[in-house]
């Protein structure tokens, strides 16, 4: 059991205080990344050169740290504060927080704001470190103030640029961006400017953006569920109707955040009630015809759901390029049901759902042998819709709809455990 501690140090531009550099003195062994380790050098001139290591690779210097504490405490320094987006987080997992002490800095976070007068409380904070940005971008058009960690790789002009083109030129001037480069050193460098010029510009590789948003009052007044069907831009009535919408999205058990593909996405009002409640979910709406295509992403711009990307092409073919989904909807299938069911059913996640509203009888029969005999659990549901206004009593009657979800277990009957 271990009995030494982990002395994790937060550094900013100020340097380091005296009660932290006390605290080094003590740790024989002090890991950090080559810019903290050449501040230290001058400061701790005794240390032998031996017991500064690199904290990067990750793996190694964990392995490093785990052999140092069975001797004496380690000291571990790292910008801001450890705790955001940083190594705290992969240093309490490995070793319990009570290995550790934290001695956090102004973060990186806290300093943009600050010089650029924003208040943070109400931002929202991606890293994109080592990442992708599809999952990135895809949720910057639904918020109206993110903070973003860049790197060399994801610069901020890359990501300008990738937002630019998912939201289009006519968006981008809601959008405003402001770079802090090198904060707290010598060569600190503010920008503000509009997307378009931030994609023209380079940027030090230790850059943070903060991306705002001009707020629409009148879409802040709109309910976060329950759009209406003349609310929302489709042709000649081919629109999942309310309150099918409401029975299909209560099937689909949305979760949070991963990937819902939308499939035979019509108008897209599914996806669109999806996206506006559940902004960190990537939502993927396939459809083949382009008076459709259209009407999804005047959708998708009227209510800044910049969540969902939009796919013009033929099911199952052109979802071979997109991500694994946790969550299915079928809408329209082309006459292809089978096969896009049996490649849906295949990369679906294990423990996801998906659900085909079936319009025709066809569907609605086909749909749940197909499903079952791929190994999923099927349930069936039929709504019949009846409509009035009071004072009139003017009934009209909808078409029944029968939905059908499948839900694939998280361990396949292959490894005996369902």
């Amino acid at each position: 059991m271990m009995k030494h501690t982990i002395h994790l140090i937060g550094v900013d531009g100020t340097g380091l205080t005296p009660e932290k550099i006390n605290i080094l003195k003590c740790c024989p062994t002090i890991l950090g990344a080559e810019r903290f380790i050449t501040l230290l050098r001058p400061i701790l001139a005794a240390h032998p050169e031996s017991k500064f290591l690199p904290i990067s690779p990750v793996s190694e210097a964990l392995s490093r740290i785990e052999e140092a504490l069975t001797v004496s405490d380690v000291g571990v320094i790292a910008g801001g504060d450890p705790l955001f987006f940083g190594i705290g987080r992969t240093l309490c997992r490995r070793f319990g927080e009570e290995t550790l002490q934290i001695y956090p800095a102004v973060s990186s976070m806290q300093m943009a704001f600050a010089r650029f007068k924003i208040p943070w409380d109400d931002a929202h904070f991606h890293s994109v470190h080592g990442r992708g940005m599809e999952h990135v971008v895809s949720q910057i058009g639904t918020l109206t103030k993110v903070f973003l960690l860049t790197d060399a790789k994801n610069s901020p002009a890359v990501i300008a640029a990738l937002l630019l083109e998912s939201i289009g030129e006519k968006e981008a001037d809601c959008y405003t961006v402001h770079i802090a480069e090198n904060l707290g050193e010598d060569n600190e460098q503010l920008t503000t400017a509009r997307l378009q010029e931030i994609t023209q510009k380079d940027f030090s590789r230790l850059s943070v953006m903060i991306i705002t948003r001009k707020v629409d009052e009148t879409l802040s007044l709109r309910p976060r569920f329950g759009l209406r069907e003349e609310e929302i831009i489709h042709s000649r009535g081919l629109i999942t109707k309310n309150e099918v919408r409401a029975a299909t999205l209560h099937a689909l058990r949305l979760p949070d955040a991963g990937v819902f593909w939308d499939i035979g996405a019509g108008s897209g009002s599914v996806g669109l009630e999806a996206a506006r409640m559940f902004p960190l979910l990537r939502i993927i709406a396939v459809e083949s015809k382009a008076e459709q295509i259209e009407n999804i992403l005047a959708n998708r711009n009227t209510f800044n759901a910049f969540n969902i990307q939009v796919i013009h092409g033929n099911a199952p073919e052109i979802l071979n390029s997109q991500p694994d989904p946790d969550r299915i909807f079928v809408g329209g299938s082309g006459n292809r049901l089978e096969d896009i069911l049996r490649k849906c059913v295949e990369r679906l996640k294990p423990g996801g759902t998906i659900v085909v509203n079936g319009v025709i009888e066809k569907t609605s029969l086909a749909a749940p042998e197909i499903l079952h005999r791929m190994g999923l659990t099927v349930s069936i549901a039929t709504v019949s819709v009846r409509r009035c206004n009071y004072p009139e009593n003017q009934f009209t009657e909808l078409n029944p709809i029968t939905i059908i979800s499948g839900h694939k277990p998280r361990i396949s009957l292959q490894e005996g455990v369902v």
